[in-house]
């Protein structure tokens, strides 16, 4: 299984091209401490342990889908900050719910019922890669960066 990210530009000379690739085991090493979920309903914490320890006295968040509309409309504020041609929460909500349809899933760290980190993937299969993981949209609140939530949400998005 290999990891692909996108839709951003990558500066150099392949604007756009895929940013960054890993082999499966380097990610089963790297989540090796992450379990999968027993079904899409059950949220789980610590898929991994923190790399270094710049934030040790901070809670681990929740790592669960936003599937409801009130899940989806609360991830707003952290998306704009990726995606701000975004206008509204309820643009937001129509085109997960229009892009879930073609396997898109919004996978986020939650902390005090709020998400404070977010992965936009869906889970594809071709000839050329076999089964991968394409995270289309990744981004951790600026207020809450450096504390790995990026590196936890791939991990999640790998084993769930």
């Amino acid at each position: 299984m290999a990891w692909f990210v996108g839709g951003g530009t990558w500066p150099g000379r392949w604007p756009g091209l895929v940013a960054w690739s890993m082999a499966w085991s380097k990610v089963e090493k790297m989540c090796l401490s992450a379990r999968p979920l027993r079904d899409d309903t059950e949220a789980y914490t610590n898929p991994l342990p923190l790399r270094n320890s710049i934030v040790t006295d901070h809670p681990n968040p929740t790592f669960r889908h936003a599937q409801s509309e009130a899940d989806v409309l609360a991830c707003f504020d952290v998306m704009r900050q990726l995606r701000p041609h975004l206008q509204s929460p309820h643009e937001l909500l129509e085109r997960v719910t229009m892009q879930g349809a073609q396997g898109y899933r919004l996978l986020a760290a939650w902390e005090d019922g709020k998400p404070v980190a977010l992965a936009g993937y869906r889970r594809i299969d071709n000839l050329v890669h076999g089964r991968f993981i394409y995270v289309d949209d990744l981004i951790t609140d600026a207020a809450q960066r450096s504390r790995s939530y990026g590196e936890r949400l791939r991990c999640a998005a790998s084993v769930i």
